[in-house]
């Protein structure tokens, strides 16, 4: 956005953005070298008003909701509250085992610093608990490999950790490094 003194800028970061405003110099039109960091933490957009001095942010709210239902409840459009697993106002992914039996779910939470940080748990379909994945590093990415097996890549400084975890006992059965920071994806 440009106002009338000076140029307000939404800059992506990894979990969080920024709002930046960069003055300008009225008498040369030219942008000041200071930059000012008025917000960083998560929101959806903002505006702000022609001479700069009004700022709105829209930081809305959304809910997700978890369900287990089998194929004919969900055709017939039946999502009765006792089959509901999670509500929350995080966007998460699920991913169903391969027999049915457990739900592998992966959210990015908020932290203290209003960056994000990437969490795992698996939930049994029928409803209970969830169990978070113990991970070593920083978790990128989790896929069912079995109906008890979830293959888990994180980061580390020296590298991608790989590793295979048994959701049962919440232990690592097999692992790998690799001394390669940019490996995006992998396959067991």
């Amino acid at each position: 956005r440009i106002t009338a003194d000076a140029l307000w800028l939404s800059r992506a970061g990894v979990g969080f953005e920024s709002i930046v405003r960069i003055g300008l110099d009225p008498s040369s039109g030219r942008l000041s070298a200071r930059q000012d960091t008025l917000l960083s933490g998560n929101f959806n957009n903002f505006s702000v008003t022609g001479d700069g001095s009004t700022l709105v942010l829209d930081d809305g709210t959304e809910e997700f909701a978890l369900w287990a239902l089998g194929l004919p409840e969900a055709l017939q459009g039946r999502f009765a509250e006792e089959r509901r697993l999670a509500k929350t106002s995080i966007r998460f992914a699920a991913r169903l085992s391969p027999d049915g039996n457990r739900i592998l779910m992966g959210r990015n939470l908020p932290t203290p610093s209003g960056q994000s940080e990437r969490r795992f748990a698996v939930l049994p379909f029928a409803g209970g608990s969830e169990t978070p994945l113990s991970v070593q590093g920083t978790p990128r990415l989790a896929i069912w490999t079995d109906s008890v097996t979830v293959g888990v890549m994180s980061q580390l400084g020296r590298g991608v950790h790989i590793g295979l975890v048994d959701v049962r006992t919440g232990r690592p059965v097999r692992t790998f490094d690799i001394p390669d920071s940019l490996t995006r994806d992998f396959a067991p």
